[in-house]
């Protein structure tokens, strides 16, 4: 049986043997929710609806919560994050410090995740077409994940990708501006001067890039930066 559940029952037998006490724990509850829904918000960027609060119970519970008129998030060490952790409450009476529980709090989130809809293999463009969105509890899972097709846009797989599995930004990579085997123009600078050679590209890569090119008139093999889908340069 869930822990969590085992708790709250728990106290739910504790509450209702006693009406007042209930009461109060009632009227902190509602306060609590208010609290930690307003905390959280401001560190995990989602919206309502993405976003449950679960608290179940103090680390360590009294019966009589003693006389209190307004409840304090404490700063913790960590600022608030998704997953299990545990906030300290402070209570106050007519603005004096009463006491300080800690409140064992679960912040679950919820996304549109992409997913993939067709297999595709290894240095295949992704489109649109090959994917689909599934709302998924995100509250365990790593950052990385896509929840926007548009961020996928001009990508390709790293490697093959079967369906239903959940794209992360280390699947996939940007499309190469310049594919090993095509033919470039090669310039070769020093200072002012520029000499203008035919070559192959030796790998792939993106504007800014360092790869390897082969000039076709010498044979030999340099290291090149990528200036335009036909133009490399070779600093002498």
């Amino acid at each position: 049986m869930n822990r969590f559940f085992l708790i709250s029952f728990a106290l739910t037998l504790t509450i209702l043997g006693n009406p007042a006490a209930g009461s109060e724990k009632n009227k902190l509850s509602r306060e609590l929710e208010r609290l930690l829904g307003v905390h959280f918000k401001k560190h995990i960027m989602l919206p309502d609806s993405n976003l449950i609060i679960d608290f179940s119970s103090f680390t360590s519970i009294e019966d009589d919560m003693g006389q209190w008129d307004k409840i304090m998030i404490h700063p913790g060490k960590t600022a608030p994050r998704k997953g299990l952790q545990v906030i300290q409450i402070g209570f106050y009476l007519n603005g004096k410090f009463q006491k300080e529980l800690g409140l064992q709090v679960r912040a679950r989130t919820f996304q549109n995740v992409v997913i993939m809809r067709e297999y595709v293999k290894r240095r295949e463009r992704l489109h649109e077409t090959d994917l689909t969105s599934v709302r998924l509890e995100t509250t365990r899972m790593a950052d990385g994940f896509f929840t926007d097709f548009a961020d996928l846009s001009g990508m390709r797989a790293k490697k093959s990708l079967t369906v239903d599995e959940t794209l992360t930004k280390n699947k996939v990579e940007p499309i190469p501006m310049v594919l090993r085997g095509g033919r470039i123009e090669i310039h070769f600078t020093k200072g002012g001067l520029k000499v203008v050679m035919p070559g192959i590209l030796r790998q792939d890569g993106g504007k800014g890039d360092i790869v390897l090119v082969k000039c076709l008139e010498t044979s030999r093999t340099y290291r090149a930066r990528i200036i335009s889908p036909k133009v490399v340069n070779v600093e002498l």
